[in-house]
C-alpha cells in the first residue's frame, strides 16, 4: 500500500469564536442531589418553573425544595434570570441567597440539597455532556434504562407515593429459557431478541413509565399511580405482545415467552424498597415453578 508523503504539516482552519458563540446553548447540569449528571437544556424566550411539584417544568425531588421553588426566565436574547418564589429554604447562587439574579456561565444554583451548574456551551459540548449522562443511565445493548437508573428512580418514587398515599407497581420479568436461544441460534440472535423485546415494550409505555434492563435477560418496569389490577393488565399485555413476536434468523424463525412477577405498594404494605422488590421477585419465581409464560401477582 502506498502512502502519500507530506513535507509539511497541513493547517486546519478552526471555526471562528463568533461562530461558536452564536450557537451557544444554555443548560443546567445536576452536580449534587437527585439524578447527578442529568442535563437540562434551556430554550430562549421560555419561562421554566422549578420545584418539587410534579407539574413543574423542571421537577426536582428533594424534601427541602418547595413545591414551586423558583423560576428561570430566558429572554429572546438568551439572557437567563433566576427568581425565588418565596420558597421555604430560599434560592442560592454561588452560595448567596437571592431574590432575583442574572445567571452567568459557571454559576452554581442551590435549591435544597440539589446543586445545579448553569452553563453556556456550543452544541458539541452540550451533546458530549448529554452522552456522558446517557452512558451512565442507559443499557448499552438495548438503549433502555439500566439497573442503576431504575433503582435511583424507584427510591424517589417509593417515598413520593408513600407521602401522597397512591399505589406504585413493579413488573419484573424474565425471558423463559433464554439460554436455549443462545445455545440453539447463537448469542447474536439472543442479543437481537433482547433488543426487539425492549423496543416493542417501550412503544406501549406512557411517558411517566420507567422500563429498564435489570440484568441479563431480566427486565423491570415501574408504574406510578397504578394499582394491582391495572398492573396485572399491563403485565398481561406485555406477555402476549412478546409471545406473538416472531424472531427471524437467516435459517429459521423462533418465538419466546416471558414470566412476569407483579408487586404493588399501597397502604404501607412494604416497609422498604428491598421488600418491595423481593415481592416482585418472589412472584416471578413462583411463575417459573408453575410452568412459565404467565403473570403472577
Amino acid at each position: 500500500m502506498n502512502y502519500k508523503k507530506y513535507e509539511r504539516t497541513l493547517i486546519l482552519e478552526p471555526a471562528s469564536r463568533d461562530q461558536k458563540s452564536s450557537k451557544a446553548i444554555p443548560y443546567l447540569v445536576v452536580l449534587a442531589g437527585d439524578q447527578i449528571g442529568r442535563v437540562i437544556r434551556l430554550h430562549k424566550d421560555v419561562t421554566y418553573s422549578m420545584g418539587r411539584k410534579r407539574e413543574c417544568d423542571i421537577f426536582l425531588d428533594d424534601v427541602n425544595i418547595s413545591r414551586h421553588h423558583s423560576t428561570l426566565k430566558i429572554n429572546a436574547q438568551g439572557i437567563v434570570t433566576i427568581e425565588d418564589c418565596n420558597s421555604t429554604n430560599g434560592t442560592r447562587v454561588n452560595g448567596k441567597k437571592i431574590d432575583s439574579q442574572k445567571l452567568l456561565d459557571g454559576d452554581r444554583i442551590s435549591l435544597g440539597n440539589i446543586v445545579l451548574k448553569f452553563s453556556f456551551k456550543d452544541d458539541v459540548e452540550y451533546l458530549f455532556q448529554h452522552k456522558l449522562y446517557e452512558k451512565a443511565t442507559k443499557d448499552i445493548l438495548t438503549g433502555i434504562h439500566n439497573r442503576a437508573y431504575f433503582l435511583d428512580v424507584l427510591k424517589r418514587e417509593f417515598f413520593f407515593h408513600r407521602r401522597i398515599k397512591k399505589p406504585l407497581s413493579i413488573l419484573l420479568f424474565d425471558i423463559d429459557d433464554f439460554k436455549l436461544i443462545n445455545d440453539n441460534y447463537g448469542h447474536l440472535c439472543g442479543d437481537m431478541a433482547l433488543k426487539i423485546i425492549s423496543s416493542e415494550i417501550v412503544k406501549g409505555l406512557r411517558q411517566e413509565d420507567i422500563f429498564a434492563r435489570y440484568g441479563g435477560e431480566e427486565f423491570i418496569g415501574l408504574f406510578a399511580d397504578t394499582d394491582n389490577d391495572n398492573a396485572f393488565q399491563i403485565a398481561e399485555k406485555m406477555r402476549l405482545l412478546i409471545h406473538n413476536i416472531e424472531f427471524e434468523t437467516t435459517e429459521t424463525v423462533f418465538t419466546t415467552s416471558v414470566t412476569i412477577g407483579v408487586a404493588t405498594y399501597v397502604d404501607d404494605c412494604f416497609k422498604d424498597i428491598e421488600s418491595f422488590l423481593q415481592a416482585a421477585d418472589n412472584n416471578l419465581y413462583k411463575g417459573k415453578l408453575e410452568g412459565k409464560n404467565q403473570v403472577v401477582v
